[in-house]
């Protein structure tokens, strides 16, 4: 029925913008329509238009014949399509046919008047990538912002979608960074050699879809963008025999660093005979034998990059904390959660540390899957992030972690962010008088029967406020968390198979939101944002909690389903760590 319903809509759509085109003097054409349009000076540029099987949900087609024009204008395509729009985050008026068909001519008007006059020139660099029609491509992972230098060239065999091996080129600034990204690949290293990596000061002309580039014009186009000592370190890199020889080319664009390759390949037999003369043919320099080949052409390469600079901002992540340290204790539920969402935002570094092995019972809150039960959780998660992230590193301490603060106290104190997910008040308030209120530290925990969760950012050098703030001792229940919707006294463990089967009920999705609270205080702090130690609560729907026989605290009746609070009076001026006082 639907698509009966999307085919008819889209005809009733097409018949009007067929009587819009009609009525605006474009003659048809096969199944599309030729006409011109009048840019500014007067000049007519004949166009084709045709209507996508999807509109109105896509886009007209306006294309020009790309010889036909006078000068180079950016935002066209190899076939001659004028760019319109963005391929996504545009909203069209469906309902308006006519209208999507007049805006595209205007915008291909417009598009190809300040194309003509020049004054889209600098996106040419912009588009540098569109215009690199390349041939061939490898895969990179060298850090774009250094400076020119050899890099290690290995050639990768990997399996491909039909199960054959296919053989690749990996470029990475040493052995050891490019051995871990094949092994991440799940590739192969096969055999090992260097090209050369020239990072450029300026930018330089995209070149057209199909322009040959040679050896010529590949030289003078790279000795006019670079400083004087890139382009004798490259000089020097040619004078050995390293013909075919790569050349990554890091060059600055407007928002970062652009990546391509050139290959300069083996020359003709004919050229190396008149270049070796006066050498052995073994030490054959590639830059004498390239002085015999200036007509040759060269291969333009492309890239799939895996450096930081380049994935991280991609994916929302911030370059700024791939040097940040972030020590995490207890890996369970929360601590899982968190330490993926806080390496997804660029964290370079995590030291774990929890005791325990991944039970079956996990599996359902738990980052990790079935493969890990048994083994390990703060190895298991290591292994996890360092598989998925190709620039995290991570070290596990299977172990209690008052073991490992009396035994190796530098394995956490060091770090630049402790985060505590270990669901054991108990054992967090001893690590909260032993850790003080000068490290930065949080606490996050989430409450049964999706009833909500809890993070405490604490020891941030800016006055009291810690975890025992937020603990008072009464007689009736000992000592009960104020912070709690929960109201204090109740036992909320179930069990399956006595006490060995005892656990907390509550969802992978509490773990993860509170997870993310966790990471969003974890940017904050580790940015250098200044902000005061506090508790962050978000309140869940009690109806699960309180059908269960179970009653809520004071403190939820203060909150809305789904609300989400921030305190920063959590100091407390009876507690016996901080000496805390309200402010």
């Amino acid at each position: 029925m639907f698509k009966e319903r999307l085919k008819l809509e889209r005809s009733k759509a097409r018949q009007r913008a067929i009587a819009f085109v009609s009525a605006a003097g474009l003659m048809p054409d096969g199944n599309g329509w030729r006409g011109d349009l009048q840019v500014g000076d007067g000049r007519r540029i004949p166009i084709r238009v045709s209507l996508p099987d999807g509109f109105p949900d896509q886009l007209p087609v306006v294309a020009v014949d790309r010889n036909s024009l006078p000068r180079r204008v950016p935002h066209i395509e190899k076939s001659g399509k004028i760019c319109l729009a963005p391929t996504s985050g545009i909203l069209l008026d469906i309902e308006n046919p006519e209208g999507l068909v007049r805006d595209a001519l205007e915008i291909a008007r417009r598009t190809l008047q300040e194309g003509l006059t020049g004054i889209l020139d600098d996106d040419f660099h912009d588009e540098f990538l569109a215009y690199w029609n390349l041939s061939d491509t490898c895969i990179t992972d060298c850090d774009v912002l250094a400076q020119t230098r050899e890099v290690d060239l290995m050639l990768m065999d990997r399996a491909g979608h039909s199960g054959n091996s296919v053989p690749q080129r990996v470029l990475a600034d040493t052995l050891e960074r490019g051995q871990k990204l094949i092994k991440l690949l799940g590739g192969t290293l096969k055999n090992r050699r260097t090209a050369f990596f020239l990072s450029l000061d300026t930018p330089i002309p995209a070149p057209d879809f199909d322009e040959v580039i040679t050896v010529r014009e590949a030289m003078r186009t790279m000795r006019g963008a670079c400083g004087e000592h890139s382009w004798r370190a490259l000089h020097k890199w040619l004078n050995r025999p390293v013909l075919p020889a790569i050349i990554l080319l890091s060059i600055p664009s407007c928002e970062s660093r652009v990546l391509v390759a050139v290959q300069f390949e083996e020359v003709s037999s004919a050229a190396r005979r008149k270049a070796v003369r006066g050498f052995r043919s073994s030490n054959l320099p590639a830059w004498r034998e390239l002085q015999f080949a200036q007509q040759q052409s060269v291969q333009r390469i492309g890239t799939e990059r895996y450096d930081p600079a380049f994935l991280l901002p991609r994916g929302g992540a911030m370059d700024s904390l791939q040097n940040k340290t972030v020590a995490v204790v207890g890996c369970g539920a929360v601590g899982s959660h968190a330490i993926e969402r806080i390496a997804s935002l660029g964290v370079g570094h995590f030291r774990l540390v929890d005791s325990e092995m991944l039970d079956s019972s996990n599996l359902y809150r738990h980052v990790l899957g079935i493969a890990h039960v048994g083994a390990p959780k703060s190895e298991g998660v290591c292994d996890a992030m360092r598989s998925r992230y190709p620039h995290i590193e991570a070290q596990a301490r299977v172990a209690d972690i008052l073991a490992v603060l009396c035994d190796q106290p530098e394995f956490i104190l060091s770090a630049d962010l402790i985060l505590v997910a270990l669901g054991d008040p108990t054992l967090e308030l001893r690590l909260n008088e032993f850790l003080g209120t000068e490290k930065p530290r949080l606490h996050a925990w989430v409450e049964p029967l999706s009833l909500g969760g809890h993070v405490l950012a604490t020891g941030l050098g800016n006055g009291p406020g810690c975890f025992r703030c937020l603990f008072d001792r009464t007689e009736e229940t000992g000592m009960a968390n104020r912070a709690s919707f929960a109201k204090a006294g109740q036992s909320f463990q179930k069990s399956i198979a006595g006490c060995s089967g005892v656990f907390t009920p509550f969802a992978a999705i509490d773990a993860d939101r509170t997870a993310i609270e966790a990471a969003r205080l974890t940017a904050r702090i580790l940015t250098g944002k200044e902000i005061p130690n506090q508790l962050v609560s978000w309140y869940g729907d009690p109806d699960e909690f309180e059908r269960a026989g179970f009653a809520l605290s004071n403190r939820a009746k203060r909150f809305q389903p789904g609300e989400r609070k921030c305190v920063t009076e959590i100091a407390e001026s009876a507690c016996p760590h901080c000496r805390g006082r309200r402010t």
